[in-house]
């Protein structure tokens, strides 16, 4: 966090001149500007927030907001020109660019302050701040010095016909580090008994944590074909607002081929963009809570500081979905379409999904060397390098984060399960949302 020189105060005092001590206090930044909302319906509660530049939330990134604000449902102007617009403020913002974005929560069941509860559901309307109105891109604003910046407008979408991908993995679902070090030859081929495919599941979801803070995700969507041998198994074409996996083989060049993945790196070794993203992250070992009677995780990972902040130490991958599947049928000659559950192009839901985890991980901490970002210095771990022992990477339990092309998110273990929450509602299922994976 950047701090702002003071500028000496001059007090004149008879004849003597007196300049105050340095002060290393930050002078705040300001940020103002309006919702603006064009239907369907009516108004509701609007969450602001305010994202890092460099680490963008989903689905450009897996940042938190740093900051939000809310916009009462009384406070929209009412209609003009098809259009209301309720007015926001942010203050104390630190030096700095930030992505602007917004959420018209119409079924009342958000809270920025619990994972499960912290993200859009189906018929939530979502935005951001565009430079260009036409091709919708999102921009960043920027404050320093004390600045108060006026006037950003954020538009709000249509309603999102989407649920969010609430999803499990497989019970006790086991991966051998020993096994996904071996998963590539020393020609960047597959090994194919090594491989390690994660399967996922979408769910239905219904927990209480107060009579008025209600999570209820309809689901799964059903299917209506046969699905041995696919990828992603598809929702029937009408999945409504049900839970289901977020697909799309890409391709924005419209050359009827899946484009590759959009990082060089993922890009040279084959792989090609394929939504949802995919992130697994260390937790730590699985340990009781005594106090809240639920599930904790107890991990030998510290902090540490750079640049003035203290960041956690951490380490992460991503896998990939259908990886394994669509580099198999690119090499018998097979219609990626065959294998995938949809079509190229097209998103579709899918009740199932397969998910290849990858052996190249990172590994944020003070001493890393290979790269730096939003999260601090970090070091690339190929454990596909004879050099690299399996074991250096963390045993024990990770979670698994599911990001659509929409925004929407899920992550697994979340506090839905990990708190051990009262059954308040009948139908209470939280349970399976305390799995993870575990690394052995």
């Amino acid at each position: 966090m950047t701090h702002h020189p003071m500028l000496p105060i001059l007090l004149v005092l008879g004849a003597c001149v007196y300049e105050a001590p340095v002060d290393d206090a930050i002078i705040g930044n300001g940020i103002t500007g309006s919702v603006v909302f064009s239907g369907p319906g009516t108004p509701s509660t609007t969450f602001v927030t305010l994202f890092r530049a460099d680490d963008p939330g989903p689905p450009a990134g897996t940042g938190g907001p740093v900051t939000f604000t809310t916009v009462g449902a009384a406070s929209f102007t009412g209609p003009n020109q098809g259009m209301e617009a309720g007015a926001f403020a942010f203050t104390d913002v630190a030096d700095g660019e930030y992505y602007v974005s917004a959420l018209m929560d119409h079924d009342g069941d958000f809270n920025p302050f619990g994972t499960a509860v912290a993200g859009a559901t189906c018929g939530d309307a979502v935005g951001s701040h565009f430079g260009d109105l036409e091709a919708l891109e999102p921009v960043p604003v920027e404050v320093r010095g004390g600045k108060l910046l006026e006037g950003v407008t954020v538009v709000l979408g249509g309603p999102l016909d989407t649920e969010r991908p609430a999803f499990v993995p497989p019970e006790d679902f086991v991966v051998s580090r020993a096994k996904l070090a071996a998963s590539i030859d020393a020609y960047g081929e597959p090994v194919l008994e090594n491989v390690q495919l994660l399967p996922l599941t979408a769910v239905g979801l219904k927990a209480a944590y107060s009579r008025d803070l209600v999570l209820e995700l309809a689901g799964p969507c059903v299917t209506d074909v046969d699905c041995t041998a696919l990828a992603a198994c598809p929702c029937a074409a009408d999945a409504g607002c049900a839970t289901a996996l977020p697909v799309w083989l890409v391709d924005d060049d419209g050359d009827g081929q899946v484009d590759p993945y959009p990082s060089d790196l993922q890009a040279s070794q084959g792989l090609l963009d394929v939504w949802p993203r995919v992130y697994v992250e260390y937790l730590g070992q699985q340990v009781d809570d005594p106090d809240t009677g639920g599930i904790a995780f107890e991990s030998e990972l510290g902090t540490f500081r750079h640049r003035g902040e203290t960041l956690p130490e951490r380490w992460l991958t991503e896998a990939f979905p259908m990886a394994a599947e669509l580099r198999g049928a690119s090499d018998q000659g097979i219609p990626i379409a065959f294998v995938a559950g949809g079509p190229i192009g097209v998103p579709f839901q899918a009740q199932t999904l397969s998910v290849t985890l990858a052996p190249l991980f990172r590994h944020y901490h003070a001493d890393g060397r290979d790269g730096l970002d939003a999260n601090g210095p970090f070091d690339t771990v190929d454990l596909v390098d004879p050099d690299t022992r399996a074991k250096v990477v963390p045993e024990g339990t990770w979670s698994v984060t599911v990001i659509g092309p929409s925004g929407q998110t899920w992550t697994v273990p979340n506090e839905l399960g990990l708190l051990d929450l009262p059954p308040i509602l009948d139908g209470d299922r939280p349970a399976t949302q305390v799995r993870g994976i575990v690394f052995q």
